[in-house]
């Protein structure tokens, strides 16, 4: 994954939250002839520099088979596309598989991973570890300390989130998504101590996740060891900063 952040493109991965083959939120970003269309979206952030897209899927009734009636095309007009699911849980192993093989060039899924880590150890073994996120939304629990979070935030694991890293590149991820859900939350900036704690342990790449709302946050969160991306959700979904804009900034300090 590092070669993308070297090609000109921007290390910058924005995140589109879908439902029914359609963005939940419609987007703000100017120009669009169909703002909750996420492929449109997806290729406007290509053109604006964007490294990679997720896209995290909100499951209901049929969504597998309408996501894999829009993948191919989602992953033609992503500079490359990782899917994630927003309760953190992959449908089935045959899902995954199927996910993959429609054009996600990664995928993750941090609930599963925790109720049944011999399933990413299976998938990293047939795809390859690049083909693995090792997705961890985590909150913290005091100086130094977070919690792995599951079910969308919805449940505490139990887990330390900086072992659970170690576990996940164990198992075999290729590259760790830690989500800062505290950070998501307050807009304010990424959890900076997390990605350092995390790479004192696992030498893998990271992309730094929730908070990352202005242009210094990306900036912030790229200077920390290990991290290679930075993931936007909402700053740049509603138009209020734009990955041309975002890109920039971060080329303007040697980032982009």
């Amino acid at each position: 994954m590092d070669q993308e952040a070297r090609t000109g493109r921007a290390p910058i991965v924005p995140c589109l939250e879908v439902r029914g083959g359609r963005t939940i939120e419609p987007s703000g970003i100017p120009g669009l002839s169909d703002p909750r269309d996420p492929v449109e979206i997806t290729e406007t952030y290509r053109r604006q520099g964007a490294a990679a897209v997720i896209l995290d899927i909100a499951y209901d009734g049929d969504e597998h088979g309408r996501l894999l009636r829009i993948l191919p095309r989602l992953a033609a007009a992503a500079p490359r596309l990782w899917v994630t699911f927003a309760d953190g849980r992959a449908p089935s192993a045959a899902a995954a598989e199927a996910i993959l093989a429609a054009g996600a060039e990664a995928i993750g899924f941090g609930t599963t991973a925790v109720e049944d880590p011999p399933f990413v150890r299976e998938l990293a073994a047939r795809h390859g570890s690049e083909r693995i996120l090792g997705t961890l939304d985590v909150r913290r629990a005091g100086p130094g300390r977070w919690d792995v979070v599951t079910h969308g935030g919805a449940r505490s694991s139990g887990l330390d989130a900086v072992s659970w890293a170690g576990v996940l590149a164990g198992l075999g991820a290729g590259t760790l998504l830690p989500n800062s859900l505290d950070g998501e939350e307050a807009g304010a900036g990424y959890d900076l101590p997390l990605y350092r704690a995390i790479a004192g342990v696992v030498d893998l790449p990271l992309i730094a996740s929730g908070g990352g709302a202005r242009p210094e946050h990306l900036c912030e969160g790229l200077k920390q060891p290990n991290v290679r991306f930075a993931v936007v959700n909402k700053a740049t979904h509603t138009g209020a900063m734009s990955i041309a804009q975002a890109h920039a900034y971060l080329r303007d300090r040697g980032l982009g």
